[in-house]
């Protein structure tokens, strides 16, 4: 009992640290940012509750909800969007720490995603009236009540409640968190249609889907995809001559005024680039087939479609231009590098490592322990690369290594804290059970993870040609040698269990 004791104490001696670190940094705040995007999201929520202009608005409804109930106070929106975050942020890492069997690393895992959320790139948004904050606190409260439901083997319709709940409000905060949540709901109708889970789990992903709906329907009565759209046409689509060529041949008007707008803004106040009217048939033609055109071309261009967000990763991954959306007086309180490390913020060969030694890792545990927990940093890892790829293709190029990545980068760096804690808390409990046979499985993972690695540095110059901003020799030599290093420590592994 005394033990037990001690460790409620420990742990609330952190979390009473963490909620000071978080409060100082907010504190000294002397206004909220606001943005265009800001206003927006101010006027619908001053819109009446019952109407067309507040439910059927330019942008997801949850943040305007939320900034109504608010009153629309600026300072108020600060103060709930922190107080949001902390919770949330505690209730994952407190689902992390019960997910950990070794009870010495559970304090740990408590820790690591406390660390976590006290970076920068995290805290800054709370003082920013955009839907950011709210959104990366829905995610890891998402990713929480996952943790939740899958601690127990029996049904529970409460938790199942939860987890539906919390996803369909992240999924109505930002629609690439939709498109998220639909892969999700893909993955639990596949796993209950070939009777791998609960069929239950039906349910969850039946529901996902309608609100997929809802969601959808919602961006095109408010015309949302728009602005996005025509802002995908002028940096990617009216700067190369082979995609003007399709587009053009799918009925787009291709004129001098047309190709002009090649690099252009669009407005989201008007939906379009300007007032002239030579420009009229060309935004009737987008209104009309805009969108359709667009999903033709990304269906019959694979190859770039497939490996433009790739190439393009550093630009997604790096996370340092976030800090100009900080507000005025704005802190953040770990020393820099340790903020580095907590969300490692630019895109090298050290950061592809640790990826890659993150997901060879959690498989290899995944497979030896076959613990539902796996459940939650296995799904992560399968939708990081579709989340990324909706990310590119979809959300608004306009500063997208900003904070249109945001909620990707969130993710990305969410699933290897977690993968790696788990990795670590099964590798404990495999060495100190010392089961042979369990030991002799577990050189395989190693094995084959390296040789993903080597195949994966080998072939990179064929993903990333001419890449400006990576290094491809460096990461390369560092691919090759890393994979050969978990290659040989796989076949030591096995050597030692024979």
């Amino acid at each position: 009992m005394r033990l037990k004791n001690v460790s409620v104490i420990t742990y609330m001696i952190i979390w009473g640290t963490y909620v000071i670190l978080r409060i100082l940094s907010v504190a000294p705040i002397v206004e909220p940012k606001i943005y265009p995007d800001s206003g927006t999201y101010l006027t619908i929520a001053s819109q009446p509750f019952f109407s067309a202009d507040f439910w059927g608005a330019g942008t997801p409804i949850i943040t305007p909800l939320v900034y109504k109930l608010l009153g629309g106070n600026t300072q108020g929106i600060v103060l709930f969007q922190s107080i949001f975050s902390i919770l949330a942020w505690t209730i994952l890492a407190v689902a992390a720490a019960r997910s950990v069997r070794t009870p010495r690393l559970k304090p740990l895992a408590f820790c690591t995603i406390l660390l976590f959320s006290l970076s920068g790139e995290i805290m800054l948004w709370d003082g920013v009236v955009l839907s950011e904050s709210i959104s990366g606190s829905l995610s890891a409260l998402f990713i929480a009540a996952w943790f939740w439901f899958l601690e127990e083997h029996n049904w529970d319709w409460g938790k199942a409640a939860i987890v539906m709940g919390v996803g369909g409000l992240w999924m109505l905060t930002r629609d690439t968190n939709a498109l998220l949540v639909l892969g999700v709901a893909g993955v639990l109708l596949g796993l209950s249609i070939v009777k791998l889970a609960d069929k239950r789990y039906l349910y969850i992903g039946i529901f996902f889907l309608a609100v997929f709906a809802l969601g959808i329907g919602s961006a095109s009565s408010g015309g949302r995809w728009i602005s996005p759209n025509l802002n995908i046409m002028s940096r990617r689509i009216l700067t190369n001559p082979e995609y003007i060529e399709f587009y053009q041949q799918n009925g787009m008007p291709v004129t001098p005024e047309v190709l002009a707008l090649a690099g252009a803004k669009a407005r989201p106040v008007d939906a379009g680039f300007s007032d002239d009217p030579a420009l009229d048939e060309f935004h009737q033609w987008h209104a009309e087939n805009g969108r359709s055109v667009y999903l033709k071309f990304l269906l019959l261009k694979p190859v770039d479609t497939l490996l433009s967000p790739i190439q393009n990763i550093s630009t997604m991954v790096y996370t340092e231009p976030l800090f100009l959306y900080a507000p005025r007086g704005f802190r953040s309180l770990l020393p820099y590098p340790v903020d580095q490390i907590a969300f490692f913020q630019t895109w090298n060969p050290l950061t592809a490592w640790i990826l890659g030694f993150s997901v060879v890792i959690g498989l290899t545990f995944a497979i030896w322990s076959k613990d539902r927990k796996w459940a939650v940093p296995l799904v992560m890892l399968l939708l990081v690369y579709p989340h990324l790829l909706t990310i590119w293709h979809i959300a608004n190029p306009e500063a997208l290594e900003f904070r249109h990545a945001y909620q990707f980068n969130v993710h990305l760096r969410t699933y290897v804290w977690i993968a790696l804690i788990l990795a670590i808390d099964d590798f404990s409990a495999l060495v100190i059970s010392r089961h042979i046979s369990s030991i002799r499985k577990l050189h395989r993972g190693f094995v084959w993870g390296g040789l993903f690695i080597v195949i994966a540095s080998l072939v990179v110059d064929f993903i990333l040609p001419g890449h400006d901003t990576f290094s491809i020799g460096y990461a390369q030599g560092f691919g090759l040698v890393s994979g050969l290093l978990l290659i040989c420590f796989g076949l030591r592994l096995r050597q030692n269990w024979q």
